[in-house]
Protein backbone atom coordinates (compact mmCIF):
# COMPACT_ATOMS: atom_id res chain seq x y z
CA UNK A 1 0.00 0.00 0.00
CA UNK A 2 1.35 3.42 -0.90
CA UNK A 3 0.05 6.75 0.44
CA UNK A 4 1.02 10.08 -1.16
CA UNK A 5 0.56 13.50 0.40
CA UNK A 6 -0.51 16.11 -2.14
CA UNK A 7 -1.44 13.26 -4.49
CA UNK A 8 -2.48 15.58 -7.33
CA UNK A 9 0.65 17.79 -6.93
CA UNK A 10 -1.53 20.88 -6.42
CA UNK A 11 0.79 22.48 -3.84
CA UNK A 12 4.30 23.67 -4.71
CA UNK A 13 6.67 22.29 -2.08
CA UNK A 14 10.38 22.73 -1.41
CA UNK A 15 10.77 18.90 -1.36
CA UNK A 16 8.37 16.91 -3.56
CA UNK A 17 10.39 13.71 -3.09
CA UNK A 18 9.25 13.01 0.49
CA UNK A 19 5.50 12.80 -0.10
CA UNK A 20 5.12 9.03 -0.33
CA UNK A 21 5.10 6.26 2.24
CA UNK A 22 4.70 2.56 1.52
CA UNK A 23 4.02 -0.57 3.50
CA UNK A 24 3.32 -4.23 2.65
CA UNK A 25 0.08 -5.88 3.66
CA UNK A 26 -0.73 -9.57 3.47
CA UNK A 27 -3.88 -10.58 1.64
CA UNK A 28 -4.84 -14.20 1.13
CA UNK A 29 -3.33 -17.52 2.08
CA UNK A 30 0.37 -18.38 2.23
CA UNK A 31 0.93 -22.15 2.49
CA UNK A 32 4.27 -23.57 3.64
CA UNK A 33 5.47 -27.08 4.47
CA UNK A 34 6.29 -26.70 8.16
CA UNK A 35 7.65 -30.20 8.76
CA UNK A 36 8.52 -33.37 6.85
CA UNK A 37 9.23 -36.58 8.72
CA UNK A 38 10.56 -39.69 7.05
CA UNK A 39 12.00 -42.58 9.06
CA UNK A 40 14.71 -44.82 7.66
CA UNK A 41 13.10 -47.69 5.78
CA UNK A 42 14.36 -51.13 4.93
CA UNK A 43 14.63 -52.44 1.39
CA UNK A 44 11.26 -53.66 0.13
CA UNK A 45 9.40 -52.20 3.13
CA UNK A 46 6.71 -49.49 2.98
CA UNK A 47 7.96 -46.01 3.83
CA UNK A 48 5.62 -43.79 5.84
CA UNK A 49 6.05 -40.06 5.22
CA UNK A 50 4.31 -37.47 7.42
CA UNK A 51 4.14 -33.76 6.64
CA UNK A 52 2.50 -30.69 8.11
CA UNK A 53 1.35 -27.84 5.89
CA UNK A 54 0.52 -24.52 7.56
CA UNK A 55 -1.11 -21.31 6.40
CA UNK A 56 1.02 -18.30 7.39
CA UNK A 57 -1.19 -15.86 5.51
CA UNK A 58 -4.01 -13.66 6.71
CA UNK A 59 -6.64 -15.32 4.51
CA UNK A 60 -8.23 -18.71 4.80
CA UNK A 61 -7.09 -21.63 2.68
CA UNK A 62 -9.31 -24.45 1.49
CA UNK A 63 -8.25 -28.05 1.03
CA UNK A 64 -4.88 -28.38 -0.67
CA UNK A 65 -2.51 -31.07 -1.89
CA UNK A 66 1.07 -31.53 -0.74
CA UNK A 67 3.31 -33.12 -3.37
CA UNK A 68 6.29 -35.21 -2.39
CA UNK A 69 8.97 -36.29 -4.85
CA UNK A 70 11.21 -39.31 -4.46
CA UNK A 71 14.47 -39.72 -6.30
CA UNK A 72 15.76 -43.27 -5.86
CA UNK A 73 19.50 -43.73 -5.90
CA UNK A 74 19.15 -46.59 -8.39
CA UNK A 75 17.53 -44.53 -11.16
CA UNK A 76 17.46 -40.94 -12.32
CA UNK A 77 13.68 -40.76 -12.79
CA UNK A 78 11.60 -38.78 -10.31
CA UNK A 79 8.20 -40.05 -9.19
CA UNK A 80 5.81 -37.37 -7.87
CA UNK A 81 3.05 -38.55 -5.56
CA UNK A 82 0.10 -36.30 -4.74
CA UNK A 83 -1.43 -36.41 -1.26
CA UNK A 84 -4.49 -34.76 0.19
CA UNK A 85 -3.73 -32.32 3.00
CA UNK A 86 -6.37 -34.14 5.05
CA UNK A 87 -4.34 -37.34 4.82
CA UNK A 88 -1.76 -37.15 7.60
CA UNK A 89 0.03 -40.33 6.69
CA UNK A 90 0.08 -42.59 3.66
CA UNK A 91 2.13 -45.57 2.59
CA UNK A 92 4.73 -44.61 0.01
CA UNK A 93 4.64 -46.71 -3.17
CA UNK A 94 7.47 -49.16 -3.60
CA UNK A 95 10.13 -47.99 -6.02
CA UNK A 96 11.57 -50.65 -8.30
CA UNK A 97 14.81 -49.87 -10.16
CA UNK A 98 14.59 -49.73 -13.92
CA UNK A 99 16.77 -52.49 -15.44
CA UNK A 100 19.50 -51.38 -17.81
CA UNK A 101 18.83 -52.34 -21.47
Amino acid sequence: MIAKADGDDAIAEINEANNTYGSFITIGADLVVASLMMPDGGAGQPLVITDTTKNLGAGTAGASTTTTISQPTTTSSMRPTRRSAAARCRRWPRVHPTPDP
